[in-house]
């Protein structure tokens, strides 16, 4: 077994710690230094590494690559620094009176703490309820100050950050959102993660990287700021054919009627109905069908005596195998379960 090496990630600097010059100056590192104790992982081997980068006075980058055997804990506090998480492999949690995110790789997670924001636990690496042994911790942090951002992004950082939900209100609570990285992020994140050394070419590599990253997150964001825009921009006969649509499946959720016949019963083409759809009800048809069968179906389950195979057919499910299957995904108990008391969650 290789020997177990400790990894420690530092600001300020570069290449695991290494000071750069002017980097201790940059107002950035000092405010980062207050908002969480330096990143250690104890690694399964020497090869392991943590690289962080001043990529400039207004942006930090930190590189993971490790596979480690402990457990990372630390409390993180508002900054004022917008964070940009793209991770490969591993997982992270974080938690406070809010409420609690997890994520799983691959995995995207845009974290805003304003000042005075209330701290946060933030937790890293293998636990007990995940898995037993090493655990790969391979990603790509880019920390901005807010300002900074601002002036370089434009309307796709108002967009990101304006239109982010809270989980409470005022500053208290952090704000985020969790995406799903594409194709060209992954490659992106890759190509950081395989520059090994720490030469002054490897660091303007990784900084012209870095930027590249940021410029396509920020792009990406404002591409879709304009999408919503538009499509919050639907005629109020689009709402009503929605709000239609939705009558017509309730009613009919049994033998619902294809997508093609319900756009022309509400009287609009399929596309613009379903865009409606998902802008009214915050759901896809699809999705929308498949729960309120569910819900009839438990509410059948618990209030009356017909046989689960009848049940099953009546809400539009051909299949009692698939039905069951469906519904204890759904709530978490079988139908029999349920049919001996068992509540159900909301």
């Amino acid at each position: 077994m290789p020997e177990v090496t400790e990894q420690l990630i530092s600001f300020p600097g570069h290449a695991g710690g290494t000071a750069r010059s002017g980097a201790g100056g940059y107002p950035l590192v000092r405010r980062y230094g207050a908002y969480r104790r330096p990143l250690r992982f104890l690694a399964s081997a020497v090869s392991d590494r943590c690289h962080t980068y001043c990529v400039s006075p207004g942006m930090l980058m930190a590189v993971v690559d490790v596979g480690c055997r402990g457990t990372f804990e630390s409390t993180i506090s508002g900054q004022d620094i917008v964070e940009f998480h793209y991770r490969l492999a591993g997982s992270i949690a974080l938690a406070g009176a809010w409420g609690e995110v997890q994520l799983e790789d691959p995995a995207c997670l845009l974290w805003y703490q304003a000042a005075g924001c209330d701290d946060v636990a933030e937790r890293m690496g293998p636990t007990q309820l995940t898995r037993v042994g090493p655990q790969r911790e391979s990603w790509i942090s880019l920390y901005c100050d807010r300002r900074w951002l601002a002036r370089i992004g434009g309307s796709g950082v108002i967009s990101i950050l304006g239109e982010l939900p809270q989980k409470a209100s005022g500053w208290a609570a952090p704000i985020f959102r969790v995406s799903s990285p594409d194709g060209h992020t992954i490659r992106l994140a890759r190509d950081i993660l395989a520059i090994e050394g720490s030469s002054p070419i490897d660091c303007l590599l990784a900084t012209a990287k870095a930027h590249e990253l940021l410029a396509l997150t920020l792009s990406r964001a404002r591409f879709a700021a304009a999408g919503q825009r538009a499509s919050r921009r639907a005629d109020s006969s689009e709402r009503r054919a929605a709000t239609l649509a939705r009558e017509i499946l309730n009613r009919e959720l049994a033998q619902p009627p294809s997508l093609p016949e319900l756009a022309r019963r509400v009287g609009v083409n399929r596309f613009r109905m379903s865009a409606a759809f998902k802008q009214e009800f915050g759901e896809q048809i699809a999705n929308f069908v498949r729960r309120r069968r569910l819900e009839l179906a438990a509410e059948l389950v618990r209030g009356s005596t017909l046989q689960v195979r009848e049940i099953a057919l009546r809400v539009g499910y051909q299949h009692h195998s698939t039905f069951t299957a469906a519904f204890t995904r759904h709530f978490g108990a079988t139908p029999k379960r349920v049919r001996r008391s068992v509540r159900l969650p909301h």
